[in-house]
């Protein structure tokens, strides 16, 4: 007979995401796409988080990469990075973002998040990375923002946030 070791009786899984895609920007350096509102305490420390989204592009000018990001406002203004994408290739006209983090302290305090290099740069945390793990200051007894940013470098390309997702499961 074998158990589940890790299951919890009522425990209570939350999902949160966006249920519009966000305007198309056309602009040079690194833009928001599209933000996503999580409600104070929403998640707790323990939690393991999957955040997830998806950024498109409506012309095949050259490369574009996509970012994750928290704050406190659906600003890039005073944002602290989560994740670096892959820049995708000249005709690609999808590419998704997928990490995971650890909440180690709710509050922000310490090192509150734990998740795989910030700067390295990879679409999914399921991949081999070679940059250390870095600890974030995000609050989440406060509500906050996750940010889907991008860049592209031709000004042929409009870049979209498609949609972003951020679950405990």
């Amino acid at each position: 007979m074998s158990k589940f070791t890790t299951y919890q009786l009522g425990e209570i899984y939350k999902s949160v995401s966006t249920t519009t895609a966000g305007t198309p920007v056309n602009s040079n350096g690194i833009n928001l796409l599209n933000s996503l509102l999580i409600p104070a305490n929403t998640f707790a420390a323990g939690d393991i988080l999957t955040i997830q989204g998806m950024v498109s592009k409506d012309n095949a000018g050259s490369t574009y990469v996509p970012y994750f990001y928290w704050n406190t406002s659906a600003s890039l203004t005073g944002a602290i990075l989560i994740a670096t994408g892959v820049a995708g290739a000249t005709t690609g006209r999808n590419i998704m973002l997928y990490r995971r983090l650890q909440i180690l302290t709710a509050n922000g305090t310490g090192n509150a998040s734990y998740v795989f290099s910030t700067t390295d740069s990879a679409n999914s945390d399921l991949n081999f990375m070679l940059g250390a793990g870095n600890t974030l200051a995000i609050n989440w007894t406060s509500a906050g923002y996750i940010i889907l940013a991008g860049s592209r470098i031709s000004s042929l390309d409009t870049l979209t946030g498609q949609w972003i997702k951020i679950s405990n499961f």
